[in-house]
């Protein structure tokens, strides 16, 4: 197994980033094109700097899938409070 972490490139988060937004689009749900969207920038950075260990790049996979889907989260709930017309509330 640890040989197959180790020999990840960046096409397979590529690939991977695909899958997922393949999957995205034909059930849609926006919890899938997340992860997608960060598999891709795992694959960017792998491009760019190809001595990235296997930790890092989950590391980096799982912290960007994590963030985009909380991001995502206070979006839409935030949109659904204020679905009425009314102007968001911006007092802290």
């Amino acid at each position: 197994m640890i040989e197959f972490l180790n020999s990840i490139e960046y096409w397979h988060w590529w690939v991977v980033a695909a899958l997922l937004v393949t999957i995205e689009i034909f059930a849609p749900s926006t919890l899938l094109i997340w992860p997608g969207i960060a598999a891709a920038i795992v694959g960017g950075v792998m491009f760019a700097a190809d001595d990235f260990g296997w930790r890092y790049q989950l590391l980096l996979f799982v912290a960007l899938a994590v963030l985009g889907l909380y991001v995502w989260g206070m979006y839409v709930k935030a949109k659904q409070k204020h679905s009425d017309g009314s102007p968001p509330d911006n007092t802290p």
